[in-house]
């Protein structure tokens, strides 16, 4: 009986000892939801949403998510081109490989693939280039929980890894977007 509860406890302590930490603050929305600006905003350990006011604007509001509390992120309708809408959160990465995994879905399936797209960004202005952006899932995004994973690499001479920000951008109008667990880890 003793060997079998040191067993359990060294699985369960080796397993802990892997897991990779979540380089985003927040990552479930369990401690509150993202404030809506229309200015861009240093957000070092804090989730923003965004929008320009002429592109219809954008509302977020708490719900059920994947696991626990979720976003739910109402892209308004619009008559221009809805492309500059997103969550966001500013952080400092190193170079070396990464995994982006989150849980999405919509209040009706997206008309396009891209209509939720995920950046990695240097975040001073003007922006130096995307690491990997933008990236969209290869599958759309359904009435259905997903779940959404893609590994990246920062290379050494990418700049302002430093002072990155991580975006979704939403880019569907008249939609209601469901997001959970956002996760991005260093793997190498």
């Amino acid at each position: 009986m003793k060997k079998m509860l040191f067993c359990l406890l060294s699985l369960c302590f080796g397993l802990t000892a892997f897991a990779q930490e979540n380089l985003l603050e927040n990552g479930g929305f369990e401690d509150g939801i993202p404030a809506v600006v229309t200015g861009q905003k240093n957000t070092q350990g804090k989730w923003l949403a965004y929008y320009q006011a002429q592109r219809g604007g954008i509302e977020t509001s708490e719900c059920e998510g994947f696991k626990g509390k979720g976003l739910k992120v109402t892209v308004n309708k619009c008559e221009k081109p809805v492309w500059d809408n997103y969550i966001y959160q500013n952080l400092s990465l190193e170079p070396g490989q990464y995994e982006i995994t989150f849980y999405a879905k919509a209040s009706k399936n997206a008309a396009e693939r891209t209509s939720l797209r995920v950046m990695i960004k240097p975040s001073t202005a003007p922006y130096l280039g995307d690491f990997k952006s933008p990236w969209s899932p290869k599958k759309k995004v359904t009435t259905e929980w997903q779940q959404f994973t893609q590994k990246f690499t920062i290379t050494d001479d990418q700049e302002g890894v430093d002072n990155a920000r991580f975006l979704i951008t939403l880019e569907e109008p008249d939609i209601d977007f469901f997001i959970d667990e956002v996760t991005l880890t260093k793997i190498k």
